[in-house]
């Protein structure tokens, strides 16, 4: 949420959030989300990207499957935090354009050719179960 609060949103300076290099959108901030009418414009904000930051609000995954979502939201959330400990200790170093691009080919959380993030989703769910396994009752 403190990435969506920010006048420049997520940047591109650290490994995680190169992955996501013109993936991203963003929805200005209407209010709380209670009205039906702003699904149509949040939907259109995304514009088809998979990363959506709801300004003053949020972050949004959209994938093919629940565990490409989950995967997105971890790579999200760890670029989040790294930009605000980055920001907290001075100004970021820049990566080239060339470099965030080829990042954002490569990142296997958007291929389903490798999994789609299938594997740490199912290595997420192994904790679970270990831990409380009645949620799939």
């Amino acid at each position: 949420m403190a990435v969506c609060c920010l006048d420049e949103g997520l940047s591109y300076t650290n490994f995680y959030a190169a992955q996501l290099f013109g993936r991203v959108a963003y929805h200005e901030f209407e209010g709380i989300t209670v009205h039906a009418d702003e699904g149509a414009r949040i939907l259109a904000s995304a514009g088809g990207k998979p990363v959506l930051l709801l300004r003053n609000h949020g972050s949004v995954t959209i994938g093919r499957s629940l565990p490409q979502c989950v995967s997105l939201m971890w790579l999200l959330n760890r670029a989040c935090e790294v930009q605000l400990a980055t920001q907290s200790m001075g100004k970021a170093r820049g990566i080239a354009t060339p470099v965030l691009e080829g990042c954002a080919r490569d990142s296997l959380n958007f291929d389903p050719k490798y999994g789609a993030g299938q594997d740490a989703f199912d290595a997420l769910q192994r904790l679970v179960d270990r831990v409380d396994p009645t949620y799939r009752s």
